[in-house]
């Protein structure tokens, strides 16, 4: 027994003078100086008092999870993750990989290591209380790229002012001062501090190891901040993404497993509507929250009213994704897109099975009129085409670069949605007088969010002004109607009206404030994000308007106006039901906007959000508070993460197989 205390005490004796001889404390003074800036980090962002917190986040909603005083032991929960990490297990790493070089080498290897690292944390810390949501580089860079076409950066960085700048030039001119600390001191071989910096890693991390005995609740802040911010930062964009091995049959089927979602089959409405034309009318971010048809009297809207006397009428539906190209692609094609990144969805040119297709190869015209984004980043024109459209019809927009279509003057907007409406009227003109059948979309976007009030100085409630938008477009419906009418088709034909997605960008009240590309709502899903205006106007089939109350959603599109067409032929790779489908009522819909910090579904009469930091939450509506909130380390929890993640990895393999292996 004495023999083995002796040779344990001559083990960490040797390894004393070895750590002091290569100066191994000295060394990692800069990993030390990015411990305790990660450390500061991480209470700037979970740990602050109420007032504080309320200005840093005057902009967003607080914090439900740090809504109340924590404990000592609950508030070392929160770091003792990040001790480990930082003050033992990335210390010991690079020793290990360093230990053969000389101490100056360390120490500039350590200090490069630890000012890249702070810049991720600091740059996905912006991003995070941008949009509460850690993205990857390359989601990062179209953020940036964003924020700078739409002379924006200034107000949005403005949002985030208060304090993160002074903290992050504070801790990265910590690290610098660790760093000429560490070179004087292995120049000049001060051993004491050598030695007082091991017993500090030390130290540090034996109180992380401490914080894991007491049984406290934990939270997702609990998790080590450089999980939360750097290793998303360095997640695969879509592009570099490695799908699993299964095939798109065997996708499809864990899909349905897993939505509770029957394959297509005949309704008693399959073929009520044969042969009949198809016209979408499409608008630009607008949300069910500023306008909806299924609650609203529509004395304002005489259009929308008289369609609506002959329509399926959702007053519970969600888009697939608040981006426009998803959403074309989920609505044409009937699947969920998990895709991200603000680029293009098709980056080359493929035939991609959906409706638009189905439709051209039985005879129909087809063609899209409106805006396309078409620029250096992403081509939504290969998109559609890809989707089957045959034609395009992008009136002249001027300077693309500018964004104007969505950032600029009414009087611009309009003329550029009337144009495109004037074209759509004389293809259809031409079209019935011919006898072609046609499948057609109308996409204005006048409503592009934030929402432009229609009269200078006018200062009303956003979503008043969005409601105002869409009274608007009521005349482009009432003139396309005319013309169907004019033409003897409107009673064969199928009209869809709807919105792309809702309201994601606010614009602050007060007289001066500049409009800001933020959306009020970040760390779960939301309805005004989500839900949008639905209405399916079926003439000669319905005499009354059918209210569908289960949730639906765009990707429910395709099988409703097919179904309804009476085509069953290549739609075995559809996600949606129709839309009157009894089945719809169990299945499980997921709702997505990874871009803006959430994605969740919906499930036996609850909803489910599921944060970017991985806090779950559940209600009955679409709005959460803190009491939504459900134990981060609870079995409830766990399931609702495990059920998100899967889907997103059954999707974007799903894409992968779909978009990239043509």
């Amino acid at each position: 027994m004495n023999n083995l205390g002796y040779t344990a005490g001559s083990i960490l004796k040797k390894l004393g003078n070895w750590l002091n001889r290569n100066q191994t404390g000295i060394a990692l003074l800069p990993l030390m100086g990015l411990g305790l800036s990660i450390l500061g980090e991480k209470l700037v962002l979970s740990l602050f008092t109420p007032a504080i917190r309320l200005r840093f986040f005057a902009f967003a909603s607080t914090d439900p999870e740090m809504a109340r005083k924590l404990s000592f032991w609950e508030g070392m929960s929160l770091v003792r993750a990040d001790m480990l990490l930082s003050f033992l297990i990335i210390p010991l790493i690079f020793c290990l990989l360093t230990c053969w070089l000389a101490p100056r080498w360390r120490i500039v290897i350590a200090a490069v290591f630890a000012a890249l690292v702070q810049v991720i944390v600091i740059l996905e810390m912006y991003c995070y209380l941008l949009f509460q949501a850690a993205n990857s580089l390359q989601m990062g860079w179209f953020v940036i790229r964003w924020f700078l076409k739409t002379h924006q950066l200034a107000s949005a960085v403005k949002r985030v002012h208060h304090i993160l700048p002074a903290a992050a030039a504070a801790n990265l001119l910590f690290i610098v001062l660790a760093v000429a600390l560490a070179l004087i001191a292995a120049k000049r071989r001060w051993q004491w501090l050598n030695e007082a910096t091991l017993v500090a890693f030390g130290a540090v991390a034996a109180l992380g190891a401490i914080a894991y005995l007491p049984s406290v609740t934990t939270t997702a802040w609990s998790q080590p901040l450089l999980k939360l911010f750097v290793v998303p930062a360095f997640a695969p964009s879509y592009e570099s993404y490695r799908p699993d091995g299964r095939s798109v049959a065997e996708l499809i089927h864990d899909y349905r497993e897993a939505a509770h979602s029957p394959a297509p089959r005949d309704t008693a409405f399959t073929g009520a509507a044969k042969n009949y034309n198809v016209v979408f009318f499409v608008m630009e971010s607008l949300s069910a929250d500023a306008f909806d048809p299924a609650r609203e009297s529509l004395d304002d809207m005489p259009n929308v009213k008289e369609i609506r006397n002959s329509s399926f009428v959702m007053p519970r539906h969600y888009t697939s994704y608040p981006l426009t190209n998803n959403v074309l692609f989920s609505m044409f094609t009937s699947l969920y897109l998990v895709r991200g990144g603000g680029g293009t969805v098709a980056d080359h040119v493929m035939e991609l099975p959906g409706m638009i297709r189905t439709l051209g190869n039985r005879g129909y015209a087809t063609a899209f009129y409106g805006y396309v984004w078409h620029g250096e980043t992403a081509d939504d024109l290969l998109l559609l085409r890809d989707i089957g459209f045959q034609e395009v019809v992008m009136p002249p927009t001027g300077d693309i670069a500018s964004l104007k279509t969505f950032t600029g003057e009414l009087d611009y907007v309009e003329k550029y949605d009337h144009t495109a409406l004037l074209s759509i009227k004389a293809d259809i003109r031409n079209w019935a007088a011919h006898g072609q059948r046609f499948a057609a979309g109308f996409f204005p976007e006048i409503a592009h969010d934030p929402y432009r009030a229609l009269s200078p100085g006018n200062r009303k409630p956003i979503l008043e002004r969005g409601h105002d938008l869409a009274v608007y477009q009521d005349a482009w419906l009432g003139e396309l109607l005319d013309e169907l009418k004019r033409d003897g088709v409107l009673d064969h034909t199928i009209i869809v009206f709807t919105s792309d997605h809702g309201l994601r960008f606010n614009d602050p009240p007060g007289k001066d404030s500049p409009r800001s590309y933020v959306f009020d709502s970040f760390s779960t899903l939301n309805d005004t994000m989500l839900r949008v205006p639905m209405l399916i106007d079926v003439p000669g089939v319905l005499k009354q308007p059918v209210y569908v109350d289960t949730l639906t959603s765009h990707i429910d599109v395709t099988p409703t106006v097919l179904d309804l067409l009476g085509i069953s032929a290549d739609r075995e790779r559809e996600e949606g039901l129709p839309v009157y489908d009894p089945e719809i009522a169990d299945r499980r819909l997921f709702l997505q906007m990874q871009l803006w910090g959430a994605s969740g579904f919906y499930f036996g009469g609850n909803y489910y959000s599921r944060s970017a930091i991985g806090s779950v939450y559940q209600s009955s509506t679409l709005h959460f508070s803190a009491n939504d909130l459900v134990p981060y380390d609870s079995a409830e929890a766990r399931s609702v993460r495990n059920i998100v993640a899967a889907q997103e990895q059954n999707q974007n393999t799903l894409a992968h197989r779909l978009l990239d292996s043509h």
